[in-house]
């Protein structure tokens, strides 16, 4: 609800594609890199892009993350962040 109104204020349009398929976009990279694909991920809204976050099931220092346009479905960034 809060972001809507920021968009709006801001002149940011309202997102082109939903979490459900920012999800499909960042399975896919996963698969294509050869990364793991665990369930639960974190799918989190920002103004203009979605940011999905996992952890690698067989070692929990290891974290992954995917950042997704949310107008274009264009992959923004893909990282892995070991510790």
């Amino acid at each position: 609800m809060i972001l809507r109104i920021v968009r709006r204020v801001l002149g940011i349009p309202q997102p082109a594609i939903s979490k459900e398929r920012a999800l499909a976009i960042a399975q896919g990279v996963s698969e294509q890199r050869g990364w793991p694909w665990p369930l639960p991920v974190r799918c989190s809204a920002g103004l203009r892009h979605y940011t999905v976050a996992y952890w690698d099931p067989h070692c929990k220092r290891t974290c992954y993350c995917i950042k997704i346009d949310m107008q274009s479905g264009a992959v923004i960034k893909a990282a892995v962040s070991p510790r």
